[in-house]
């Protein structure tokens, strides 16, 4: 009789432990799902407001633990009437999963961005504002605050100059 209580005792222990480890990565899971989405739609506004452009992609494919993966991104011309200023076939963007989860500002949770079969189309008149944004801030060595503690990368790209 004793037991069989020791191993009843035992096998609920076992559940209620399995009970509460499920209950609390399925909480962990859904506080990144929200702060993925909440980077996703922050990344991209600070992007288009960073480069006063409009940006497109194709998907966003997050892995849980380390990156995101932006495929077909596009950031178009100022004015929408001289075709695409860069595509980019694919974005990796790295990030820290403790910063993700700590911070309110999932921007900041950035650590790395590479880029892979890129094309780029300057109008030497009507991207002159990204000509001196770069110029500004190759020059000065100093951030912005719309952009991150982040190293960028990039394969060979083609790139053309009007």
């Amino acid at each position: 009789m004793r037991r069989s209580l020791r191993f009843a005792l035992g096998f609920l222990a076992t559940g209620a432990l399995f009970a509460a480890t499920v209950l609390g990565v399925s909480a962990v899971d859904r506080a990144l799902a929200m702060r993925m989405a909440e980077l996703k739609v922050r990344g991209m506004a600070a992007l288009e407001q960073f480069l006063g452009r409009r940006v497109d992609y194709g998907s966003i494919s997050p892995s849980v633990l380390r990156h995101i993966v932006v495929r077909d991104l596009v950031v178009h011309s100022r004015d929408g009437s001289g075709g695409d200023l860069l595509t980019v076939r694919t974005l990796k963007v790295r990030y820290s999963l403790l910063g993700l989860l700590a911070s309110r500002d999932p921007v900041g949770a950035l650590r790395e961005i590479r880029i892979s079969g890129a094309a780029l189309r300057l109008d030497l008149d009507a991207d002159r504002d990204l000509l001196d944004l770069v110029s500004r801030i190759s020059s000065s060595g100093a951030r912005t605050a719309a952009l991150p503690a982040s190293r960028l990368d990039s394969e060979r790209a083609p790139s053309s100059m009007v």
